[in-house]
């Protein structure tokens, strides 16, 4: 594969892999592309073969006793960026989550599966579908020794609905009517009509996360700074926070239910490192101990490494290339089709992730059709794949939409961004359009691709994955009316009415049906030109074990469950 106009990576990674150039000639060669010093070693490793390290398909559930393993006094975790704050309802990335959700937790609890389980709720009850009653647990207390109440928990789940707020999880609020504490251990939510997906909803704590409403109201703007963080009822409480340097989150010994989790870190310290080749040196030499956020490339290093295990599991996450829809020629979709086709997506996977992952024709991965299986699959099997690459193709389609000799440019933040950009660059320039690759700080493009005011790019590739285990998680949030999440800006009547559809009903099979036809349009108009789906990687010292990885790990307290070995 080619990424620049060019040819010249192209040559290199051929001669490199030939034997022709030494590894300090391919570098001396890679850096005059202007790549850094992270891509570099991404292109490496991706030239050496990716994805045939040894790994576990699974990180094992804890065999121990609730409680066993060895104490561990400290634990580093490394996040590819800083996070965006504390305050969960307006703060929601997949670095930001890692440390948040430890100590937020939400009413429901996903297990490995994808499956609410419960939490600080007992129950739900959704029998009348224009209600969900809320049964808490009891004797669940806040980090600062006060009780949590049910009418602590009716005030966080109604700051999702506060325009003032503004938070991140409104779309998942906008059938609800009202949410009252109907008894001291009951919380009643009353729906304008009925939510498909609500029961799903009581797992994200983004949504039905618990904060002590005395402490917001006391802590005013300072709630989610450095100088305060947030007060929640998890496994660790938020001890301090230095922007860029680290979080340290200290262990909470009234955990409500500390006696089915090892809880066996004191203390975790989570550090933002941009740079992966950092974070894979630092696991090698064992000053991290732990991470999620690499890339499959620099994940793909670890296995020269004795003292790290590595674990894989499988992912509701895509990445993809996305258009601003509202901008021309990007609002016309045979130029987003053309660049369907002009991309070798089967190449990006390996130099951007180095195959830990697979194909994916759609927004919805197969491993979120948990229901209906059989009509999902053959549904997905219908799409078109855009595939293989067909360059004649996409340049009639460049042409027909009048976009020959368009200037444009893409975003991109993560280092695994960089040979997908790269890619584009190349595609572009084979159809007769001139695109440049612009690389930012990932908080800083998040904050452009969630503002919720007209996007100011024409493409930006981001990885983004679904909030819970259902086909509709990603269309629903990214595809549809939510002006915040929708990063490209597509508004489809259609798409929007089928969406609207699916989340009406309870009956599966109906909402199977909305589903794949949306899906058949999304597909169709391509919004998104999706490039591969990863899988859920985790990495961690082997003097630790214990967490069963899952693809919902970002909204999991996973640090309780890791122990010493």
């Amino acid at each position: 594969m080619r990424y620049d106009a060019e040819g010249f990576h192209e040559s290199a990674v051929r001669q490199y892999c030939d034997g022709r150039l030494t590894r300090r000639e391919f570098v001396v060669k890679l850096a005059a592309l202007g790549l850094g010093s992270s891509a570099i070693i991404a292109t490496l490793a991706s030239c050496g073969g990716g994805g045939n390290a040894t790994v576990t398909s699974a990180s094992p559930a804890a065999t121990l006793a609730p409680g066993g393993g060895k104490e561990v006094v400290r634990a580093v975790s490394a996040i590819t960026a800083d996070i965006a704050g504390f305050d969960y309802v307006v703060a929601y990335d997949l670095n930001t989550n890692v440390p948040v959700y430890m100590v937020i937790e939400g009413l429901f609890r996903f297990d490995v599966n994808g499956v609410p389980m419960p939490a600080m709720a007992l129950s739900q009850d959704m029998s009348d579908p224009l209600k969900c009653v809320y049964k808490l647990r009891p004797n669940v207390t806040f980090h600062d020794g006060s009780p949590m109440t049910s009418d602590d928990v009716a005030f966080s789940l109604l700051r999702n609905m506060d325009p003032d707020v503004a938070s991140y999880q409104g779309l998942f609020f906008s059938r609800v009517k009202s949410i009252a504490a109907t008894a001291a251990d009951e919380v009643t939510v009353m729906f304008k009509k009925p939510d498909g997906v609500w029961h799903l909803v009581s797992g994200n704590p983004g949504c039905t996360g618990v904060t002590s409403k005395a402490w917001i109201e006391k802590n005013g703007k300072k709630v989610g700074t450095p100088a305060a963080g947030i007060l929640g009822t998890g496994p660790y409480k938020f001890k301090s926070w230095v922007r860029g340097q680290q979080i340290v989150l200290e262990r909470f010994d009234q955990y409500w239910n500390a006696a089915n989790r090892a809880m066996k870190v004191k203390e975790w310290v989570i550090r933002p490192v941009v740079d992966e080749s950092t974070i894979v040196a630092a696991l090698g030499t064992g000053e991290i101990d732990h991470t999620f956020n690499l890339s499959g490339t620099s994940f793909n290093l670890l296995k020269a490494f004795p003292n790290v295990t590595q674990y894989t599991a499988p992912s509701y996450n895509v990445a993809y290339l996305g258009f601003n829809c509202e901008k021309a020629p990007w609002s016309d979709k045979r130029v987003r089709q053309a660049f369907s086709w002009a991309l070798d997506k089967p190449g990006i996977l390996q130099a951007a992730y180095a195959n830990f992952g697979k194909m994916c024709k759609s927004p919805i991965t197969p491993d979120q059709c948990n229901f209906e299986t059989d009509q999902f699959k053959a549904a997905y099997d219908a799409l078109p794949a855009f595939a293989p690459p067909d360059i004649n193709k996409a340049k009639a389609l460049v042409q027909q939409a009048g976009a020959t000799g368009v200037k444009g440019q893409v975003l991109v933040g993560n280092d695994y961004d960089v040979p997908a950009g790269i890619a584009v660059q190349y595609a572009a320039q084979q159809m007769g359009m001139n695109v440049s690759v612009q690389r930012m700080p990932q908080q800083q493009k998040f904050a452009l691709e969630f503002s919720g005011k007209p996007r100011p790019y024409d493409m930006t590739i981001t990885i983004w994955g679904s909030d819970f285990a259902d086909p509709s998680g990603n269309i629903q949030n990214c595809l549809g009316p939510n002006l915040i999440l929708n990063a490209v800006q597509y508004h489809n009547p259609q798409v929007e009415n089928l969406i609207g559809l699916q989340k009406s009903t309870t009956n599966q099979a109906d909402r199977a049906k909305y589903i794949m036809e949306a899906q058949k349009i999304i597909v169709e108009d391509q919004p998104w030109v999706v490039l591969y789906e990863t899988d859920t990687l985790q990495a961690m010292n082997s003097r630790l074990a214990g967490y069963a990885l899952r693809p919902l790990y970002y909204n999991d307290s996973w640090g309780a469950d890791i122990y010493g070995v």
